[in-house]
């Protein structure tokens, strides 16, 4: 049975249990602009490198992607081309009230418009606005196709130099953003990574199997989820050791699929929280996954532990609203609550399967 999309449409999810921001006050004017093009590397991760370009992309693609969890979107389309860059989807369309605020000026909420469900693809960075994007683009165009009309608007170095102007009736839906990065701020002749940015939208892809994500007119979208993300991770996967599942406890979704490879492979673990990657050994997503697992191997082999070389390959994804981390860098998740959920949504996988230990037991051999 496929897994199930970890996040689904608002109302059946955490991001949407509480609610919405209260009523939004732009903060800034003008010079806010002209304070991000000064000190980028304070809105940007990885400043005026390639990193920094990808986080401004990242910006543009977090939106679109939240169209996707609220259950409006179904196709999210990504094109590089040298310092151009267009992101587009098939959502409601931006509100045209909304488009000169939200590229124009800060705003003291999560959101302009307080949307939810919302969530940063990179746990490492914090959310920055398209006003960011903006301040730091040459040129950046806009078209929100919505409830039947199309406009369009553009902006340069933060600006807008063409106003919002209605293009006429449309069947089409959705949001465009095409933007031109400013060589005043990254110089050097820095351009875009584009395997670093293909394999970040392919494990989007991995993780959202119902979306239908693509990158320079290729589909990534892979429908098998992470279970199927399992046999490109370990080439010595033995399938019928692999497993999926989904819960909800205590306000935490989890999304988790798991296998084991054969022989002594080392394990491989694969560890997001709302879709960013944690990758410290300690995070609390992983940890709950790991002590499941041992707990269900301790109590069928006796005091016997798994070891570094029990071949174990997961990919674990949780959702929750105000995630705490370990550090600065948001590589390691500390919420016991997290762990627990896990550890529980883990285990009533494992015992659903009454064969898997049998099938596991042949494959640890």
């Amino acid at each position: 049975m496929p897994p199930r999309r970890l996040m689904p449409a608002c109302g059946a999810t955490p991001f949407c249990s509480s609610p919405p921001p209260t009523v939004m006050t732009p903060s800034s004017t003008e010079s806010d602009v002209e304070r991000v093009r000064a000190r980028q590397g304070m809105y940007v991760l990885g400043g005026t490198t390639a990193e920094g370009l990808w986080h401004t992309l990242l910006e543009l693609v977090g939106n679109s992607f939240d169209q996707f969890l609220a259950g409006a979107a179904t196709r999210i389309s990504v094109e590089v081309d040298d310092r151009w860059a267009t992101v587009e989807d098939d959502g409601d369309g931006m509100p045209v009230e909304l488009i000169e605020p939200a590229f124009m000026k800060f705003h003291q909420t999560a959101t302009l418009d307080g949307h939810q469900p919302h969530v940063h693809l990179r746990s490492d960075a914090l959310g920055i606005g398209v006003v960011i994007v903006n301040a730091l683009a040459e040129r950046l165009e806009i078209e929100t196709r919505r409830n039947g009309v199309a406009h369009a608007a553009a902006f340069s170095r933060g600006k807008l130099v063409e106003p919002l102007r209605a293009l006429g009736p449309t069947t089409a839906r959705g949001t465009r953003v095409r933007f031109q990065f400013d060589e005043e701020i990254f110089t050097d002749g820095v351009r875009y990574d584009l395997e670093a940015v293909r394999t970040a939208l392919q494990t989007l892809a991995w993780l959202s199997p119902k979306l239908d994500l693509r990158f320079q007119g290729e589909s990534l979208q892979k429908t098998e989820g992470p279970a199927g993300w399992l046999r490109e991770l370990a080439p010595n996967l033995v399938a019928s050791t692999v497993l999926s599942g989904f819960g909800s406890v205590d306000g935490v979704d989890v999304e988790v699929a798991f296998g084991w490879q054969r022989r002594s492979s080392a394990p491989v673990v694969k560890a997001f929280v709302n879709y960013g990657e944690t990758d410290d050994a300690e995070s609390s997503n992983r940890r709950g996954l790991i002590s499941a697992v041992r707990t269900y191997v301790r109590a069928k082999r006796g005091s016997k532990e798994m070891t570094a070389h029990d071949g174990l390959v997961a990919v674990v994804n949780v959702g929750l609203i105000d995630p705490k981390f370990g550090g600065p860098t948001k590589a390691r998740l500390e919420m016991k609550g997290v762990e627990k959920a896990v550890h529980q949504v883990v285990m009533r996988t494992i015992n659903s399967s009454p064969q898997w230990w049998t099938r596991l037991h042949e494959a640890m051999r």
